[in-house]
Protein backbone atom coordinates (compact mmCIF):
# COMPACT_ATOMS: atom_id res chain seq x y z
CA UNK A 1 0.00 0.00 0.00
CA UNK A 2 1.35 3.29 -0.87
CA UNK A 3 1.97 5.46 2.05
CA UNK A 4 0.97 8.87 0.06
CA UNK A 5 -2.75 7.68 -0.33
CA UNK A 6 -3.44 5.14 2.53
CA UNK A 7 -6.67 3.14 1.68
CA UNK A 8 -10.05 3.94 2.61
CA UNK A 9 -12.80 1.79 3.23
CA UNK A 10 -16.36 3.53 2.50
CA UNK A 11 -19.25 1.34 3.13
CA UNK A 12 -22.68 2.22 2.62
CA UNK A 13 -25.56 0.28 4.98
CA UNK A 14 -29.03 0.68 4.46
CA UNK A 15 -31.78 0.91 1.41
CA UNK A 16 -30.93 2.88 -1.80
CA UNK A 17 -27.84 4.54 -1.07
CA UNK A 18 -26.38 4.62 -4.35
CA UNK A 19 -23.89 7.10 -5.16
CA UNK A 20 -20.48 7.37 -3.63
CA UNK A 21 -17.82 9.96 -3.52
CA UNK A 22 -14.26 9.22 -3.48
CA UNK A 23 -11.69 11.74 -2.86
CA UNK A 24 -7.90 10.75 -3.55
CA UNK A 25 -6.49 7.52 -4.35
CA UNK A 26 -6.83 4.00 -2.90
CA UNK A 27 -10.49 3.89 -1.74
CA UNK A 28 -12.68 0.82 -1.42
CA UNK A 29 -16.21 0.56 -1.45
CA UNK A 30 -17.88 -2.25 0.11
CA UNK A 31 -21.60 -2.39 -0.53
CA UNK A 32 -24.56 -4.82 -1.16
CA UNK A 33 -26.48 -1.83 -3.23
CA UNK A 34 -26.79 -0.56 -6.53
CA UNK A 35 -23.60 2.32 -6.43
CA UNK A 36 -22.31 4.42 -8.66
CA UNK A 37 -18.69 5.57 -7.92
CA UNK A 38 -17.76 9.78 -8.73
CA UNK A 39 -14.05 10.70 -8.44
CA UNK A 40 -13.59 14.45 -6.94
CA UNK A 41 -10.11 14.73 -8.38
CA UNK A 42 -8.07 17.34 -5.87
CA UNK A 43 -5.52 19.23 -7.09
CA UNK A 44 -2.42 18.15 -6.13
CA UNK A 45 -1.02 20.41 -2.96
CA UNK A 46 2.12 22.10 -5.16
CA UNK A 47 1.89 21.77 -9.00
CA UNK A 48 5.11 21.78 -10.24
CA UNK A 49 6.15 21.63 -14.10
CA UNK A 50 4.24 19.90 -16.70
CA UNK A 51 1.68 19.25 -13.68
CA UNK A 52 0.61 22.66 -14.67
CA UNK A 53 -0.48 22.19 -18.05
CA UNK A 54 -3.39 19.29 -16.81
CA UNK A 55 -6.32 20.44 -16.01
CA UNK A 56 -7.17 18.55 -12.95
CA UNK A 57 -4.03 20.53 -10.83
CA UNK A 58 -6.15 23.73 -11.36
CA UNK A 59 -2.55 25.17 -11.34
CA UNK A 60 -3.85 28.46 -12.62
CA UNK A 61 -6.62 30.45 -12.43
CA UNK A 62 -10.00 30.05 -14.20
CA UNK A 63 -10.25 32.74 -17.10
CA UNK A 64 -12.44 33.84 -19.64
CA UNK A 65 -15.23 31.47 -19.24
CA UNK A 66 -17.76 33.56 -17.17
CA UNK A 67 -20.19 32.93 -20.42
CA UNK A 68 -19.77 28.94 -20.09
CA UNK A 69 -19.79 29.00 -16.25
CA UNK A 70 -23.16 30.78 -16.00
CA UNK A 71 -24.53 28.50 -19.02
CA UNK A 72 -23.63 25.32 -17.22
CA UNK A 73 -25.00 26.83 -13.82
CA UNK A 74 -28.07 27.18 -15.63
CA UNK A 75 -28.34 23.77 -17.13
CA UNK A 76 -27.51 22.38 -14.03
CA UNK A 77 -30.02 24.18 -12.02
CA UNK A 78 -33.04 24.49 -15.01
CA UNK A 79 -36.14 22.39 -14.07
CA UNK A 80 -36.32 18.29 -14.76
CA UNK A 81 -35.14 15.33 -13.15
CA UNK A 82 -32.72 14.27 -15.56
CA UNK A 83 -30.96 16.21 -18.13
CA UNK A 84 -28.07 15.25 -20.13
CA UNK A 85 -25.90 18.27 -21.97
CA UNK A 86 -22.62 16.81 -24.45
CA UNK A 87 -20.10 19.48 -24.23
CA UNK A 88 -17.54 19.30 -27.49
CA UNK A 89 -13.83 20.94 -27.95
CA UNK A 90 -10.43 20.24 -29.43
CA UNK A 91 -8.32 19.24 -26.57
CA UNK A 92 -7.18 21.87 -24.30
CA UNK A 93 -9.99 24.14 -25.42
CA UNK A 94 -11.14 23.92 -21.73
CA UNK A 95 -13.93 21.11 -21.11
CA UNK A 96 -12.48 19.26 -18.41
CA UNK A 97 -11.39 22.70 -16.59
CA UNK A 98 -15.12 23.74 -16.43
CA UNK A 99 -16.08 20.38 -15.28
CA UNK A 100 -13.90 20.82 -12.68
CA UNK A 101 -14.73 23.86 -11.54
CA UNK A 102 -18.60 23.02 -11.77
CA UNK A 103 -18.08 20.02 -9.44
CA UNK A 104 -15.65 22.16 -6.98
CA UNK A 105 -18.75 25.13 -7.01
CA UNK A 106 -21.23 22.23 -7.05
CA UNK A 107 -19.59 19.95 -4.19
CA UNK A 108 -19.74 22.55 -1.20
CA UNK A 109 -23.64 23.16 -2.20
CA UNK A 110 -24.70 19.85 -1.16
CA UNK A 111 -24.77 18.43 -4.27
CA UNK A 112 -22.77 15.19 -5.40
CA UNK A 113 -20.30 15.71 -8.16
CA UNK A 114 -17.68 14.32 -9.85
CA UNK A 115 -16.52 12.30 -12.70
CA UNK A 116 -16.98 8.73 -13.39
CA UNK A 117 -14.38 6.69 -15.33
CA UNK A 118 -15.26 4.17 -18.05
CA UNK A 119 -14.74 1.36 -16.51
CA UNK A 120 -16.89 2.64 -13.07
CA UNK A 121 -19.49 3.24 -15.63
CA UNK A 122 -19.73 -0.26 -17.21
CA UNK A 123 -19.72 -2.11 -14.05
CA UNK A 124 -22.29 0.19 -12.92
CA UNK A 125 -24.46 -0.58 -15.73
CA UNK A 126 -24.00 -4.18 -15.58
CA UNK A 127 -25.73 -4.44 -12.13
CA UNK A 128 -28.76 -6.61 -12.05
CA UNK A 129 -30.70 -4.40 -10.02
CA UNK A 130 -30.02 -0.90 -11.76
CA UNK A 131 -33.41 -0.54 -12.65
CA UNK A 132 -33.77 -0.14 -8.53
CA UNK A 133 -30.82 2.41 -8.58
CA UNK A 134 -31.62 5.81 -6.85
CA UNK A 135 -30.27 8.45 -5.41
CA UNK A 136 -30.85 10.92 -2.37
CA UNK A 137 -29.42 14.36 -3.48
CA UNK A 138 -28.81 16.35 -6.50
CA UNK A 139 -26.25 14.45 -8.43
CA UNK A 140 -23.62 15.90 -11.38
CA UNK A 141 -22.25 13.24 -13.34
CA UNK A 142 -19.13 14.17 -15.79
CA UNK A 143 -18.14 11.26 -18.24
CA UNK A 144 -14.50 12.43 -19.82
CA UNK A 145 -14.09 11.32 -23.44
CA UNK A 146 -17.66 10.33 -23.85
CA UNK A 147 -17.16 8.09 -26.63
CA UNK A 148 -15.21 5.61 -25.06
CA UNK A 149 -18.30 4.68 -22.87
CA UNK A 150 -21.35 5.12 -25.36
CA UNK A 151 -22.39 1.64 -25.15
CA UNK A 152 -22.62 1.70 -21.44
CA UNK A 153 -24.17 5.40 -21.77
CA UNK A 154 -26.92 4.23 -24.06
CA UNK A 155 -28.22 1.68 -21.83
CA UNK A 156 -28.15 3.91 -18.67
CA UNK A 157 -30.15 6.52 -20.40
CA UNK A 158 -32.61 4.19 -21.16
CA UNK A 159 -32.93 3.41 -17.90
CA UNK A 160 -33.27 6.80 -16.78
CA UNK A 161 -36.04 7.52 -19.16
CA UNK A 162 -38.29 5.68 -16.30
CA UNK A 163 -37.41 7.95 -13.46
CA UNK A 164 -39.99 9.50 -11.53
CA UNK A 165 -40.20 13.53 -11.14
CA UNK A 166 -40.05 13.49 -7.63
CA UNK A 167 -36.17 12.66 -7.58
CA UNK A 168 -34.09 15.20 -7.07
CA UNK A 169 -32.13 16.79 -10.46
CA UNK A 170 -29.55 14.51 -11.60
CA UNK A 171 -27.51 15.74 -14.57
CA UNK A 172 -24.97 14.11 -16.80
CA UNK A 173 -22.03 16.13 -18.41
CA UNK A 174 -20.64 14.16 -21.21
CA UNK A 175 -17.42 15.69 -22.57
CA UNK A 176 -15.88 14.84 -26.12
CA UNK A 177 -13.50 16.46 -28.86
CA UNK A 178 -16.16 15.73 -31.51
CA UNK A 179 -19.98 14.89 -32.00
CA UNK A 180 -22.03 14.79 -34.82
CA UNK A 181 -25.41 14.09 -34.34
CA UNK A 182 -25.62 11.89 -37.52
CA UNK A 183 -22.96 9.81 -37.18
CA UNK A 184 -20.67 7.81 -34.74
CA UNK A 185 -20.73 7.71 -30.94
CA UNK A 186 -23.95 9.84 -30.58
CA UNK A 187 -25.84 8.09 -32.37
CA UNK A 188 -24.95 5.10 -30.00
CA UNK A 189 -25.60 7.07 -27.24
CA UNK A 190 -29.26 8.72 -28.54
CA UNK A 191 -30.15 6.84 -32.31
CA UNK A 192 -29.45 3.02 -31.02
CA UNK A 193 -32.52 1.90 -29.50
CA UNK A 194 -35.30 1.95 -32.26
CA UNK A 195 -38.55 3.56 -30.90
CA UNK A 196 -37.23 4.68 -27.62
CA UNK A 197 -34.65 6.93 -29.10
CA UNK A 198 -36.85 9.41 -29.49
CA UNK A 199 -37.24 9.84 -25.72
CA UNK A 200 -33.86 9.75 -24.85
CA UNK A 201 -33.57 12.70 -26.86
CA UNK A 202 -35.82 14.24 -24.46
CA UNK A 203 -33.03 14.56 -21.91
CA UNK A 204 -30.89 16.60 -24.13
CA UNK A 205 -30.43 20.05 -22.77
CA UNK A 206 -30.13 21.18 -25.70
CA UNK A 207 -30.45 19.21 -28.59
CA UNK A 208 -27.24 19.80 -30.30
CA UNK A 209 -24.17 19.67 -29.11
CA UNK A 210 -22.48 22.97 -27.44
CA UNK A 211 -19.06 23.82 -28.36
CA UNK A 212 -16.31 25.93 -26.28
CA UNK A 213 -15.46 28.87 -27.98
CA UNK A 214 -12.01 29.52 -28.69
CA UNK A 215 -11.04 32.77 -25.69
CA UNK A 216 -12.65 35.62 -27.19
CA UNK A 217 -9.37 37.89 -26.05
CA UNK A 218 -5.94 37.98 -26.67
CA UNK A 219 -5.47 39.77 -22.86
CA UNK A 220 -7.31 36.64 -21.52
CA UNK A 221 -4.73 34.34 -23.61
CA UNK A 222 -1.85 36.62 -22.21
CA UNK A 223 -2.40 36.71 -18.68
CA UNK A 224 -3.41 32.58 -18.18
CA UNK A 225 0.47 32.86 -20.24
CA UNK A 226 1.93 34.87 -17.18
CA UNK A 227 -0.17 32.49 -14.96
CA UNK A 228 1.95 29.38 -16.00
CA UNK A 229 5.01 31.99 -16.66
CA UNK A 230 4.41 32.96 -12.16
CA UNK A 231 4.26 29.48 -10.94
CA UNK A 232 7.29 28.36 -13.29
CA UNK A 233 9.61 31.33 -12.78
CA UNK A 234 7.90 34.61 -10.30
CA UNK A 235 11.05 36.36 -11.68
CA UNK A 236 10.94 35.93 -15.46
CA UNK A 237 7.48 36.47 -15.23
CA UNK A 238 7.32 39.59 -13.14
CA UNK A 239 10.20 41.46 -16.18
CA UNK A 240 7.90 40.47 -18.36
CA UNK A 241 4.58 41.68 -16.75
CA UNK A 242 6.44 45.28 -16.25
CA UNK A 243 7.94 45.00 -19.55
CA UNK A 244 4.42 44.64 -21.15
CA UNK A 245 3.16 47.33 -19.22
CA UNK A 246 5.42 50.00 -20.00
CA UNK A 247 5.37 48.86 -23.62
CA UNK A 248 1.18 49.92 -23.00
CA UNK A 249 2.45 53.33 -21.84
CA UNK A 250 4.65 53.74 -25.22
CA UNK A 251 1.90 52.79 -27.07
CA UNK A 252 -0.52 54.61 -25.52
CA UNK A 253 1.62 58.53 -25.91
CA UNK A 254 0.67 60.77 -28.63
CA UNK A 255 2.40 60.06 -32.12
Amino acid sequence: MNDAHPQQMAQVQGSRHTVVQIVGDGNTVLTGHAYLTLERRPPPPKPQGVQLLDPTTRGTPLRGRDAELADLRQFVTSDGTVLVRVLIGQGGSGKTRLALHLCDELSVQDWQAGFVSHIELRRFVAQHHLAQWGWQRPTLVVVDYAAGGADALATWLHELIQEAPSRPPLRLLLLEREASTESGWWQRVFDSQGWSSATVKTLLSPREPVAVPPLPAAEQRHAIALDLLQQLNPDVATRLQSNLAAMADDLAKPA
